[in-house]
């Protein structure tokens, strides 16, 4: 093929990944701000998984194709594992977890494994190698956690799974925010603009999980249960 014609398929791969990036940060922050657990929260939830694919997808074809970069590949299967342990946790609440889950996990780790040996084998990095150890690390991080994860009691399910849900994919919408912000800004301005964007969406990502742990212990009550409290007291 021309070298036009690999610059068009890249510019129409970009094109894919930013229109999609959008759409999925959009239902991303609608999804945080509106009610939980109900049945258009569950539709919203699969329209943006429905975007959030072909966004994490054009981002690794761009990595492995059109700008050949271990860190770059790296960082789009971390956003997509959280967006798919994100998935994945509420119906492992009554279920626990296979193969499709410690499977990943472990191939997480080799990833991370990867990442920090890539200088050292000739792989080039397209970060400097602090950041591309921070990715490999956060890698690490949670994909040891998820591994530890299956020797936890069962009973833990009933309020880690709904937390993990929500930090999970919290801290994905914060993350999606932050690269936005530092696309689209100068230099110095980006960097601090995306930590304070990342930093703002963990601490939201630890408070929706706390919630939702609370909730899951019937700690904080439901919609229906306080409907039904109302109408007890009417009567």
């Amino acid at each position: 093929m021309s070298a036009a014609g690999i610059d068009s398929i890249h510019g129409l791969n970009v094109a894919v990944h930013v229109a999609a990036g959008l759409l999925a940060l959009g239902l991303g922050l609608w999804q945080l701000l509106a009610r939980k657990g109900d049945a258009a929260h569950r539709r919203r939830g699969v329209w943006a998984w429905r975007v959030a694919v072909p966004c994490v997808a054009s981002a690794l074809l761009g990595a492995l194709v059109f700008r050949p970069s271990p860190d770059l590949v790296a960082v789009s299967l971390l956003v997509g594992y959280h967006l798919y342990g994100g998935r994945r946790c509420l119906p492992l609440a009554r279920n626990g977890r296979a193969w499709a889950d410690w499977g990943v996990a472990a191939l997480l780790l080799l990833v991370a494994l990867g990442l920090v040996l890539a200088p050292g084998l000739g792989w080039g990095l397209h970060w400097e190698p602090v950041r591309a150890r921070a990715v490999a690390a956060s890698m690490a991080l949670i994909g040891v956690y998820d591994l530890v994860r299956i020797a936890f009691p069962p009973a833990w399910r009933r309020f880690l799974n709904p937390a993990e849900h929500a930090w999970r994919l919290c801290s994905m919408v914060g993350a999606m925010a932050g690269v936005l912000a530092a696309q689209r800004l100068p230099g110095p301005v980006a960097a601090q603009v995306s930590l304070s964007v990342s930093g703002a969406f963990g601490l939201w990502a630890c408070i929706a999980a706390w919630q939702a742990a609370r909730k899951a212990l019937g700690v904080q009550p439901s919609q229906a249960l306080k409907a039904r409290l109302n109408t007890d007291s009417a009567l």
